[in-house]
C-alpha cells in the first residue's frame, strides 16, 4: 500500500483477485484436467504460477499486478483441482488416505509458514521478493511432475467445460465480494443491494443450470449425501476462520 500509495481497501484486492480467480475457475480446471489429462494440465498450472509470480514481482503499476495476480491464480487452479485427483489415481488400491494426509500437511505448513515468511521478506528484500521466490519452487514442481508423474487416459467424450456455470459460479462471488466492499466503504446504499441482487440472481441461474445440463460444472445430486454435505459446511465455517488470518495477518506482520 506504501509503495503504490494506494488505501488498505484497494490493495485488498491483490489477496482478492488470487481467491477469486481460483473459486471461479478450479471447478473448470478440473474438467479440463478430465478432457485433455491430468498431468498435463497440472504441470501447465505450474508453468503458469512461475510465469505469473515473476510479472506480479517486475509489475510497476498496480493495475498490471492485479493482471498477474490472475494470470498466476489460473496456475493455482490448474494445481489445485487436478493434485488431489492424480494422488487418489495414482493410490487408487492402498494408501490413498496417507497419500491425500500428506498433501493437506504439506498445505497448511505453507499456510501457517506463509504469512510469516512473507511479512519478513517485505521487510528485508522487499515485497517483489515475495512473488520471486514462489517461481523457481513452481518451476521445479512443474519439471518434476512432467518427469515422474504418469499421464491420465483424457475423457473425450462426454466432457465439457460448461462456460456458463464459470461465468454464473463467478458471478455469485465477484459481485457478492464486491457488495460487501460496498458496505464497507460506505455502508448499505443502492449499490451493495444492487450488487447483492446480482448475486442471488447468478446464484439462481447457476442452480437452474447446473440442474438442467446434461454435464453440469457442479453436480447438485451429491449434495443429497449428508456427509458429504456436512463436510463442505464443516469446512466452509473453517475456511471462513483461515480467510481472515490469511488477508489480515501480512499487514501486521509488516
Amino acid at each position: 500500500s506504501l509503495h503504490f500509495g494506494l488505501s488498505l481497501a484497494v490493495v485488498q484486492w491483490i489477496p482478492l483477485a488470487y481467491q477469486l480467480t481460483i473459486v471461479g475457475l478450479v471447478l473448470s480446471m478440473a474438467r479440463l484436467g478430465d478432457r485433455l489429462g491430468r498431468k498435463k494440465v497440472y504441470a501447465v498450472g505450474f508453468l503458469l504460477l512461475a510465469i505469473g509470480s515473476i510479472a506480479c514481482g517486475l509489475s510497476g503499476y498496480f493495475w498490471l499486478l492485479i493482471v498477474f495476480r490472475i494470470i498466476e491464480a489460473a496456475g493455482g487452479a490448474m494445481i489445485l483441482a487436478n493434485g488431489r485427483s492424480i494422488a487418489s489415481t495414482l493410490y487408487a488400491q492402498e494408501g490413498r488416505g496417507r497419500a491425500l494426509g500428506m498433501m493437506s500437511m504439506a498445505f497448511h505448513v505453507g499456510y501457517i509458514a506463509g504469512p510469516s515468511l512473507g511479512g519478513f521478506l517485505v521487510d528485508t528484500a522487499g515485497w517483489r521478493w515475495t512473488f520471486f521466490m514462489i517461481s523457481p519452487i513452481a518451476l521445479f514442481a512443474g519439471y518434476m511432475s512432467w518427469k515422474i508423474l504418469p499421464e491420465s487416459t483424457p475423457d473425450k467424450g462426454g466432457v465439457t467445460i460448461d462456460p456458463l456455470g464459470m461465468i454464473a459460479l463467478l458471478s455469485v462471488f465477484v459481485s457478492l465480494i464486491l457488495g460487501l466492499q460496498q458496505i464497507a466503504k460506505s455502508g448499505l446504499g443502492s449499490w451493495s443491494m444492487a450488487l447483492f441482487a446480482l448475486s442471488s440472481l447468478s446464484f439462481w441461474l447457476l442452480v437452474r443450470h447446473e440442474g438442467k445440463s446434461a454435464a453440469p460444472l457442479l453436480d447438485l445430486s451429491l449434495f443429497k449425501i449428508r456427509m458429504l454435505t456436512a463436510g463442505v459446511l464443516s469446512h466452509f465455517f473453517v475456511t471462513i476462520t483461515h480467510a481472515s488470518t490469511f488477508f489480515l495477518l501480512p499487514f501486521y506482520l509488516q
